[in-house]
């Protein structure tokens, strides 16, 4: 038995030391004491002090220590299991508490631990205001998500809580501290001491909030949720990454020392401010010369530190390797007609298309032959999109510039859409025959057949066709009529194409040159039309062209010719 057991109300006074030894009947403990015990001096424990709650004389803060064993129901924590911790029930308005503290989970050879801060007050009730914040490191996997439920209605109450991820193979202790704006609230606070109480719901009543997580630390990986901010960064960047919650951003040194790499499974974003002043801007440096300036406003000059006073902006010195822009097709295998690159112009609407060749207005450039070391033959196209055509089509070129340097402009009048000569060696020629309307025939050479022309129609939709041939009026007073037909079997005059063209009282002769205009023409649409005539008198037109007869009794070439005409001819 021990020595000295108060089992009553008695008071005992002892005007020197102590000494208790021995046990208390069943009980391994030498002193039992079952009230309130104060002592005025020192107390000094040499082995090992167990308690649950600890207070301080001259301070409101009380510890809690208490560990879960997640067997009320099973053997373990199992997932989506709760387990409430501390609750405290405010009793009037403007009543202040912080809680801060350690919660670990231990799993085997793993541990999460999570520390937070929270400060929570009662508004004028049952309203209530708080802030909760965590920091967490673990080895292996998450096991718990700290909670604070709150109630709101009569009466109300804040519990410290946790959800549990995942099957804990262990226990869960937590280490807390709580301090009540007075010592009047601690009575206001309590622990839940039961090792065993896990529950599969919350209280009836509460929302349960998520505590707001302000970084991360799995092993040697340190995750931040919120931004940084230093006066400086002394050191380097280990092999380490650095990622955000959501693995966007990561931020190495790797491969090389003196590297920085931002890589992103998804998007970076630069957040530049946004205020009335549109002064803030992003520089990229080399030394300390800016090569790079992007302004808030979305504008981009290259080759110094001024801001862009356009939304493009490229300076240079006029000099080899910085004289402006280049445009490079990712390509070592560059052949013929291959687009090396161009610039389209277009708006937000609808668009803009996924090609600058649909562009509402285009210039893109074009290899001329196959490239190579010796071989950079190129040519330029120009184009735009025709009143009415749809987003994301193919535009039409209108002019392109050759290698050589011939324009090409369909639009252009006096371009010439289509040319022929014939300038045969042998004499050709082609005596009329007598017919009335529409006894026309066709105009043709046994060398080269009949005479025609194709082309395709300009954006202006109109067109003259030439037609110049050395003609002999046989028989005085003999005329020619001509025509065109889109028919190249059997001749069909073309209505409004019938002309008399030459007529002579005499047997004249000389070159004939005929025009005709055509109007309304489809653009982009190929037409070809065969030429054709008739006389009144009989064999009395002869056409001549070729060199047959040699030095000076050779004749010009038959010639045909289409050319752009501008959209208004009267």
């Amino acid at each position: 038995m021990a020595k000295i057991k108060n089992m009553g109300t008695a008071t005992m006074k002892f005007g020197e030391g102590i000494i208790v030894s021995g046990s208390a009947g069943n009980d391994t403990h030498s002193l039992i004491v079952s009230g309130s015990t104060q002592l005025e001096g020192d107390i000094n424990v040499r082995d090992v002090a167990t308690y649950n709650t600890v207070e301080y004389f001259n301070s409101n803060t009380m510890k809690f220590n208490q560990y879960y064993l997640g067997n009320a129901a099973g053997s373990y924590f199992s997932v989506n299991e709760y387990q409430k911790v501390i609750t405290i029930i405010p009793t009037g308005n403007s009543e202040n508490y912080q809680v801060i503290g350690r919660i670990t989970a231990q799993n085997a050879g793993e541990t999460h631990t999570v520390y937070f801060n929270a400060a929570l007050r009662s508004e004028t009730l049952p309203d209530l205001s708080w802030t909760i914040l965590y920091d967490e490191e673990y080895n292996g996997n998450r096991y718990i998500d700290p909670q604070l439920w709150v109630k709101e209605t009569t009466t109300a109450g804040f519990i410290f809580a946790f959800k549990t991820l995942a099957t804990i193979f262990g226990n869960v202790t937590v280490d807390i501290d709580v301090v009540p704006r007075t010592s009047s609230l601690k009575t206001n606070v309590t622990i839940n001491n039961s090792v065993s109480s896990e529950q599969t719901t919350i209280d009836a009543g509460y929302t349960a909030y998520d505590m707001t997580k302000v970084f991360s630390k799995k092993s040697q990986d340190l995750t931040l949720e919120g931004s940084i901010t230093a006066t400086s960064f002394t050191g380097s960047i280990s092999t380490s990454e650095v990622s955000n919650a959501s693995g966007d951003l990561t931020l190495s040194s790797s491969p090389n020392s003196n590297d920085v790499y931002i890589k992103s499974s998804d998007k970076i974003y630069l957040d530049l401010d946004s205020d009335s002043d549109s002064t803030s801007y992003l520089e990229i440096r080399s030394n300390t010369d800016s090569i790079f300036v992007f302004s808030e406003a979305g504008k981009l000059r290259i080759g110094d530190n001024v801001p862009p006073t356009n939304a493009l902006q490229v300076v240079h010195n006029g000099s080899d390797s910085s004289d402006g822009i280049m445009i490079v097709r990712n390509d070592t295998s560059v052949i013929t007609d291959d687009l090396l690159g161009g610039i389209g112009f277009d708006n937000k609407d609808w668009g803009p298309p996924s090609s600058i060749l649909e562009a509402s207005a285009y210039i893109a450039a074009y290899a001329a032959e196959i490239h190579g070391s010796s071989n950079k033959g190129g040519y330029l196209t120009f184009g735009t999109s025709l009143i009415g055509d749809n987003w994301n089509t193919t535009s039409t070129e209108h002019m392109r510039i050759e290698s050589e340097g011939i324009i090409q402009a369909s639009g252009m009048p006096g371009y010439i859409l289509a040319y022929r000569s014939w300038g045969n060696v042998n004499d050709e020629n082609i005596t009329i025959t007598v017919g009335s309307p529409p006894g026309e025939q066709f105009i043709e050479g046994a060398t080269n057949g009949k005479a025609n022309i194709t082309f395709t129609a300009p954006p202006t939709g109109n067109v003259e066709l030439e037609f110049s041939v050395y003609i002999n009026q046989v028989v005085a007073g003999a005329n020619f009529i001509m025509s065109l037909s889109q028919d190249g079997v059997t001749y069909t005059r073309e209505t409004g194409t019938y002309f008399r063209v030459f007529d002579g009282d005499e047997t004249d002769s000389g070159v004939l040159i005929t025009r005709w205009t055509l109007t309304g023409l489809t653009a982009g649409t190929s037409y070809q039309y065969w030429f054709g005539g008739y006389t009144t008198t009989t064999n009395g037109i002869t056409l001549r062209w070729g060199n047959g007869g040699g030095g000076l009794l050779g004749y010009p070439p038959l010639i045909m010719k289409a050319t752009t005409l501008p959209s208004s001819t009267s």
